[in-house]
């Protein structure tokens, strides 16, 4: 999977809509491209979507597991 550079992520926007998520990014900006490239054709949007759902699920599993590792230390 294709992923721009960390610092490309400030040009992107999430936006939490009835049907899900909705990203997008100012026009020619290295995340605008990245969008675009995985917009080319629906596999390849499902490839994306598999991967930034999974993404998403694992950065709650993290936040959650220290969240609740600190809870224990804390108290």
């Amino acid at each position: 999977m294709w992923w721009p550079h960390p610092d490309a992520f400030d040009d992107l926007t999430v936006t939490d809509t009835e049907a899900g998520f909705e990203l997008s990014a100012q026009y020619g900006s290295e995340c605008a491209v990245w969008l675009e490239y995985f917009n080319r054709t629906e596999e390849l949007h499902e490839e994306f979507e598999t991967f930034f759902v999974e993404m998403l699920r694992e950065a709650a599993d993290r936040a959650l597991t220290t969240h609740s590792t600190q809870e224990e230390t804390n108290g």
